[in-house]
């Protein structure tokens, strides 16, 4: 049970640090921009998601906090964990300084957890090797890595992870012509023939053509919306 949950915990950090690579915060103003003008829902995800990249995917555990407490209001608030996550860009920037991978600079690769075995009673006193092996780690880390690289492939197979979508930008990029040429992923929604039931399916295609309403309005979804910007894509498979 405890390697399991160890595997568990691993895999889920080897994706956050994925994340933390190339979706990561890095400045109280950036954040203030990507949060702006976004519900408050959607401001605590962001917000928990930037944190756990440090806390869980590069192990920084001294930045752990509760999202919520029946004793204190502020905790897990937009304004606490904004407050914590700016703490956290002025630890990186120092860390910055340093070369990545060592003690005190960026981390290189995910941090695997680190189960320990749990506290029993005891009579008297440990002696240092007693309390030397109670100390260590209960699994090897290339033991846990092996595990874990097969429980992130399963977590990806069912759906509960996405390795490409830890790969983009917090931020979407401008929808104009320097689309051209990308290729995209569509998620559409459709009835299955024989359920009935609503299901989604992936399409891959490259963009062709951008439709901004104004030079170009190809089709009435492209069109020019007095109180909001609304464009369509044509996507060649």
């Amino acid at each position: 049970m405890l390697l399991n949950a160890a595997v568990d915990a691993y895999a889920y950090a080897l994706e956050l640090f994925d994340a933390w690579k190339d979706q990561r915060l890095k400045s109280k103003e950036e954040l203030a921009a990507t949060l702006d003008g976004k519900p408050e829902a959607q401001q605590l995800k962001l917000l928990r998601m930037q944190i756990e990249m440090r806390v869980l995917g590069c192990g920084w555990a001294k930045y752990e906090t509760r999202w919520s407490s029946n004793k204190d209001a502020k905790i897990g608030t937009v304004k606490h964990l904004t407050a914590l996550l700016e703490e956290i860009f002025i630890d990186e920037i120092a860390r910055a300084r340093f070369p990545p991978g060592t003690e005190r600079g960026l981390p290189t690769e995910a941090a695997p957890p680190q189960h320990r075995a749990r506290d029993i009673s005891q009579l008297g006193t440990l002696d240092p090797d007693a309390a030397a092996i109670r100390g260590k780690a209960l699994f090897s880390t290339a033991e846990l890595r092996i595990k874990a690289e097969a429980a992130r492939q399963r977590r990806v197979e069912v759906g509960i992870a996405d390795p490409v979508e830890n790969m983009q930008p917090v931020k979407s990029p401008a929808f104009d012509q320097s689309l051209v040429g990308k290729w995209l992923e569509v998620r559409w929604k459709y009835t299955n023939k024989d359920t009935g039931e609503p299901e989604y399916i992936w399409s891959t295609g490259k963009v062709v053509r951008v439709a901004d309403g104004l030079a170009d309005k190809r089709s009435a979804r492209a069109m020019e919306d007095p109180a909001r910007r609304r464009a369509a894509v044509g996507v060649g498979g």
